[in-house]
């Protein structure tokens, strides 16, 4: 038996109707994508909420762009410009190592620390 059917009927009691191009039905162990946010559970039964590839790269790119605006600027311009983006996207919800590492790249290659105050020197990237 599918699933499909039972979900459509359900809505339809409702009068709701599930959309056939945005609908995808798949293993949980397959994971999805859903609001910016990958789940998936994996065999061993942990199931992992972490922010989708898409949503890290768009903020990413937001940042990438943000620093090369304001390139000759001073740190503290381009710091306050950055700290809503860099608040409100990848470090507000569990991440990956990969993509966290990445992440923290991203801002140490910008000149900041990922904390909006502290901006990160060569000492400081070989000390610690």
């Amino acid at each position: 038996m599918t699933v499909k059917p039972l979900v459509e009927s359900f809505l339809a009691e409702r009068g709701l109707v599930l959309s056939s191009e945005k609908t995808l039905i798949t293993h949980i162990e397959k994971g999805f994508d859903f609001l910016g946010q990958n789940i998936r559970r994996y065999p061993h039964g942990k199931l992992f909420i972490k922010r989708a590839r898409k949503s890290v790269v768009s903020v990413l790119a937001k940042v990438k762009q943000i620093v090369r605006e304001y390139l000759g600027s001073t740190a503290h311009l381009l710091i306050n410009r950055l700290n809503p983006i860099v608040r409100d996207g990848p470090t507000t919800t569990a991440m990956s190592s990969p993509s966290a590492s990445s992440h923290d790249s991203m801002l140490r290659y910008s000149g900041c620390s990922g904390d909006g105050r502290t901006p990160v020197t060569a000492e400081k990237e070989l000390a610690g």
